[in-house]
């Protein structure tokens, strides 16, 4: 295993435990969870719940939670630990330093520690975002109407990536409804687990570096499984004193134009092949008048490989007398 990838920790047992390090340095509460047993807690989790006392050993899941959302999730665990389920999110209170119970959504994901199954759960404190969410729902009023008739997926989330508003053009394209859509988070939309550290990560870059608005391409699946492309960017939602309080992701189905670009080389290729076994000298040319493609029969003509023509222009082959003539038709052509 490689060690700069992950820190290897040893528990009070002498378990030995490999933990990708994205868990200590992740700026919300962690803890990992496997055979019943927490395992690990990152440093921010310790100091918010004033845990450095304890051995971890000592800690339980029942100490961490409240205690009518402990059950459900050790039931959520348990699930990931018998393979029934890879993830999983719920919304759990959970007692601080100032023995005040914050709201928190927690995002479990099954991991593998050296070939031993395990539970990380990242938690997301949501208690201030009542606030954050009232703004965006004032603006969404104001701008409701246009955004439910544009053509394009529109939803607005909260800093975490956790859905708050969509129009009806992305619940077409996810197969959701705007109900299941709200409160989901946006890697859960999406439906591809390979994307969802990715898209986690680029949430993170952005909440962290105010960076500028982002792109990324993705394959995805609808809430019926089939598959489907998009091109998302990602922008930031401010509030009146241009503090971030949120995103919003525009979802730009590019399934057909990715089709009809393949079928495009598809039938560009079928006919250059056909190019080649004419009797004339079939050529093609760019928008600035280099040539992209010229068949076998230019030797022929002019001599030439079809290598040695690509690159140049028509009037690098032409006398001088005929070069106006010959440009002129070529421009014609491209208006």
């Amino acid at each position: 295993m490689d060690n700069k990838q992950n820190k290897i920790l040893i528990t009070e047992d002498n378990e030995i435990v490999s933990l990708n390090t994205s868990a200590e340095s992740s700026d919300n509460p962690v803890f990992i969870f496997r055979d019943n047993s927490l395992v690990y807690l990152n440093p921010k989790f310790v100091t918010e719940f004033n845990l450095s006392k304890k051995k971890i050993s000592d800690i339980k899941i029942k100490d961490l939670i409240n205690d009518e959302d402990c059950e459900k999730l050790i039931s959520e665990i348990n699930k990931c630990l018998d393979f029934k389920s890879k993830n999983f999110r719920i919304s759990c209170k959970i007692k601080s330093v100032s023995e005040k119970l914050k709201q928190y959504d927690i995002f479990g994901s099954l991991i593998d520690f050296e070939g031993s199954p395990a539970v990380q759960c990242n938690l997301y404190d949501i208690s201030g975002t009542k606030e954050i969410i009232s703004q965006i729902n004032i603006a969404e009023k104001e701008y409701s109407d246009i955004l439910q008739m544009l053509p394009v997926g529109i939803c607005k989330m909260d800093l975490y990536g956790k859905i708050i508003y969509s129009n009806n053009s992305l619940s077409k394209l996810s197969e959701y409804t705007a109900e299941e859509l709200k409160g989901k988070f946006l890697w859960e939309v999406i439906g591809n687990p390979d994307n969802s550290t990715l898209i986690m990560d680029i949430l993170k870059k952005l909440r962290e570096e105010y960076s500028k608005p982002f792109s990324i391409f993705t394959e995805n699946f609808t809430k019926n499984g089939k598959p489907y492309k998009t091109e998302l960017k990602l922008d930031y939602i401010n509030d009146s004193e241009q503090r971030n309080i949120g995103f919003i992701c525009l979802f730009i189905d590019i399934t057909a134009r990715e089709a009809a670009q393949n079928s495009y080389e598809e039938s560009e290729k079928k006919l250059k092949a056909i190019a080649e076994v004419m009797s004339d000298w079939v050529w093609e040319i760019d928008i600035e008048g280099y040539y992209t493609f010229a068949s076998q029969k230019v030797f022929d003509i002019l001599g030439y490989t079809p290598e040695e023509i690509i690159g140049k222009k028509p009037e690098d082959f032409l006398k001088e007398s005929e070069i106006q003539k010959v440009s002129e038709f070529i421009r014609n052509l491209m208006i």
